[in-house]
Parts: C-alpha cells; structure tokens; sequence
C-alpha cells in the first residue's frame, strides 16, 4: 500500500516513481473522471461517402469536426476565447 498508494497534493492517488536519465519522477494513474466527454454528430442514414452527390455534405462535415477540433483542443490549453 505505501509503495503505490501515494497521498500528496491529491490524497490517495495510485502512483509510482519512475527512473528517468534526467533523475526521478513520479508517475499517476489517469483517473476516469479527468477524460472530456466529446459527443460525435450523427451520419445521415441516406449519406453514401462513395456518392458523388453526397461530396458536398461530406465536405461540410469534414470542416465542421476540424473546426470542433481545433476549439476542444484551445480549450484544453487555456486558450478558449482568444
């Protein structure tokens, strides 16, 4: 228990330390409750993407998801809002 259950600035926290070339570092267990919920938008049952007809809603699909990407991602670096 005292090995891998650390408690410090987060109490109880599964851990371990860890050599490294540049020295020691301690190393966490991602807790569940630290991952973003990221919701995905629906396909359109009638889209084909081998359709040539359906190019165009393919294509706005495509730009809308970079978009999402690219605010989750600003988000996430503190930069949401500038």
């Amino acid at each position: 228990m005292r090995k891998y259950w650390l408690s410090g600035p987060k109490n109880w926290t599964f851990s371990t330390v860890e050599k490294t070339p540049e020295g020691r570092r301690r190393v966490e267990l991602i807790r569940a409750s630290h991952i973003t919920i990221r919701r995905h938008a629906k396909v359109k049952s009638e889209g084909n993407p081998f359709d040539p007809k359906d190019d165009e809603y393919f294509r706005k699909r495509k730009a809308g998801s970079q978009c999402r990407s690219t605010s989750h991602a600003a988000a996430k670096n503190g930069m949401k809002g500038q």
